[in-house]
């Protein structure tokens, strides 16, 4: 039961820590903390001072970009505190992946985005039934122009969002973690009664999100459920039943319409973004201008001398709306390229073994990050990773692999 409890916490951490601003922004140096307790907690429950060869890998090729970004871009406007989070990720996700198998991911996942979606949905039925209620534990966070609670967000600058945002920033990131439930329980999870309420309670909370990439990632998801399923009926009921509730919310809001047909709205400012990004980072193409070197990067779009002659204070922050633009500009073309791979081997090796389905799942999280800047977040990261499914022996202080070498934590590799 105590192991189990671990995996609940690494897991809800992980989702926390990853688009939060309660925990993220406004108390960033807690959730590190409680980031590192879970990750040494881990380590002493399952006795895992080990870890595969594979995972050592994964933390050397992060590694590797973090510094090289680091040395090519110099240390102007270097930020410290952000390569102390980066290598605090790297170590939490380290042990979540040496400790836990995908099956168990998946359960725990799905668990806790379910109870988040639930407490999501009901708190936004409130304040849209409602729009004067104050929920419990509310408060206005001026330093991040955050309003809500520690489990809802109601907004920023003390307005009330129209949008089903969640614990998250907004609509648009919590719309990323209900799509991976999503295709997580209809690709993962074992058939019956609880894994249909899920599905159900997903698709309704990505409704609410009223996002635009996430109607369009759900439409993927629900394709590669016909590619499954193509001899049952009930999908294709499926499938006309969300086209249809689309349409519905599209005439009302102009969600789709407006923003993709008219390149209005916040599709046209990404559009823009990733534009302005691809520019700036033709000028580092290979390495970009840091990591961690937000400072530098601020200073250069607000420099007159710059080929793009971008004088306006406003292209500095709205550049920031569209996460892989960020990602080139801050890691360069040769890290994009590498994160964008990961996305499929990491679906191919931990979600699903056919291609297609692989793909469709590393096209939901390349639209999430198109869409909002959370590439380099708490679960992104976890995509250079893969889950450890070998089965251990104990001996002593140690788990013995019985096939294969471990890269020991202290530096050595045990035969």
């Amino acid at each position: 039961m105590k192991k189990e409890l671990w995996k609940t916490c690494a897991v809800t951490w992980l989702i926390l820590s990853s688009g939060a601003p309660y925990y993220m922004k406004y108390n960033m140096l807690l959730c590190m903390i409680i980031m590192s307790v879970i990750a040494v907690w881990g380590m002493i429950k399952y006795r895992c001072f080990t870890i595969s060869k594979r995972i050592f890998k994964s933390v050397l090729v992060y590694s590797f970009f973090v510094f090289i970004s680091i040395f090519l871009s110099g240390t102007d406007g270097l930020i410290l505190n952000e390569v102390l989070i980066i290598f605090g990720r790297l170590f939490f996700l380290m042990a979540l992946c040496s400790c836990i198998q995908k099956e168990e991911f998946y359960a725990e996942y799905i668990n806790i985005m379910y109870l988040i979606s639930i407490i999501s949905i009901v708190c936004f039925s409130i304040m849209k039934m409602w729009p004067d209620t104050h929920l419990p534990f509310e408060m206005n966070v001026s330093e991040i122009n955050w309003h809500g609670t520690f489990y809802y967000t109601l907004g920023f600058f003390n307005n009330t969002t129209y949008r089903n945002a969640g614990v998250f920033g907004e609509g648009g990131v919590f719309q990323i973690f209900t799509n991976i439930a999503l295709f997580l329980s209809i690709h993962c999870e074992e058939r019956g009664k609880k894994r249909t309420r899920h599905i159900v309670v997903f698709l309704i909370a990505t409704f609410t999100t009223l996002s635009t990439m996430g109607f369009l990632s759900m439409f993927f998801v629900i394709v590669s459920v016909l590619y499954k399923n193509r001899a049952k009926m009930k999908y294709y009921c499926l499938t006309f039943l969300v086209i249809v509730a689309i349409v519905i919310i599209d005439f009302n809001t102009g969600t789709l319409s407006d923003k993709l047909l008219n390149q209005g709205g916040s599709f046209g400012s990404r559009y823009d973004d990733f534009i302005v990004s691809w520019l700036v980072t033709m000028e580092k193409p290979i390495m970009g201008y840091g990591i961690a070197n937000t400072d530098y990067l601020d200073s250069f779009m607000l420099n007159e001398t710059t080929n793009l002659r971008m004088t306006n204070p406003v292209f500095v922050h709205l550049q920031r709306s569209n996460g892989l633009g960020l990602l080139m500009m801050r890691c360069g073309l040769l890290y994009t390229m590498y994160f964008i791979w990961r996305l499929y081997a990491f679906s191919k090796n931990n979600i699903v073994k056919n291609r297609f389905h692989a793909a469709i799942f590393a096209m939901v999280l390349l639209m999430g990050v198109f869409n909002e800047p959370i590439g380099q977040t708490t679960i992104y990261m976890l995509f250079f990773f893969d889950f450890s499914n070998n089965y251990y022996e104990k001996s002593g202080l140690f788990f013995v692999k019985k096939y294969r070498p471990r890269v020991c934590l202290y530096g050595y590799i045990e035969k």
